[in-house]
């Protein structure tokens, strides 16, 4: 077991009360309300829990924001991982229907028209869906 699982008190089994929120990947997922909210993840595979719980460690190191490495054991079965809980505030943002996406073309085509009079540049320009 992790030094900092008998911190916690987390010891991979899920507890009464946890939450499934597995998303039908190859892990089952726990939101696990307790004194300190954490989720629980157990693994098919090892290897997954072992990366996991790297990256983590890896991602704290560098001062990164995000979930925690509370505790993990890959070598227990089935392997697991416990991180803190991290709720995300939403941003705000503009409705589509009045600012466009960044990567949105204008709706004036910035290619001229040719100067032979034809309809065709050869090349394919953005025309605006009628609204």
């Amino acid at each position: 077991m992790s030094p900092d699982a008998s911190i916690h008190g987390i010891d991979g089994r899920v507890p009464p009360g946890a939450r499934e929120i597995t998303t039908g990947q190859a892990n089952r997922v726990w939101s696990v309300d307790a004194p300190t909210p954490y989720i629980l993840k157990q693994y098919g595979d090892p290897a997954r829990a072992a990366n996991e719980a790297a990256a983590l460690r890896l991602l704290a190191e560098h001062g990164v924001t995000g979930p925690q490495l509370l505790a993990a054991e890959a070598e227990a079965t089935p392997s697991w991982t416990a991180q803190s809980l991290v709720i995300a505030q939403p941003k705000p943002y503009a409705s589509a229907s009045t600012t466009p996406h960044p990567s949105s073309p204008s709706p004036k085509s910035p290619i001229p028209p040719p100067k032979d009079g034809s309809t065709s540049t050869g090349t394919s320009t953005y025309s605006p869906m009628p609204r």
